[in-house]
């Protein structure tokens, strides 16, 4: 039997939302800020993972973003280089825009299949 968290792949997704939400905000004059956003990111990160996991396609591409971004981000955290940072940037960006279409995507199939 699949857990009800695990049923509704978005639940996961919020709540690693919802706890970036209301955790940073205690530690935002702290030394290990950028530490914890990146801790805090890195979650979103894999947590996402769960929504793509209904079609083998978008969970390569959803996965191969998340490696690359998830990698570059914790890459800049040891040199900080700004190509790095912009690499982590970039496909951070293109792989919420993916995921964004995607959660889109499977909203509106499942609207029109009622």
């Amino acid at each position: 039997m699949t857990p009800p968290a695990l049923a509704n792949p978005f639940v996961v997704l919020l709540s690693s939302l919802l706890l970036l939400l209301v955790v940073l905000p205690i530690f935002q004059d702290g030394s290990i800020v950028s530490f914890l956003i990146n801790i805090f990111f890195s979650y979103i990160l894999l947590s996402s993972i769960f929504t793509l996991n209904r079609d083998r396609r978008n969970l390569f591409t959803g996965l191969l973003l998340v490696v690359i971004s998830f990698l570059s981000s914790w890459l800049y955290l040891l040199t900080a280089h700004p190509l790095v940072q912009i690499v982590s940037l970039v496909a951070s960006a293109i792989y919420f825009l993916f995921l964004a279409f995607s959660m889109v995507y499977f909203l509106l199939r499942k609207q029109s299949t009622r």
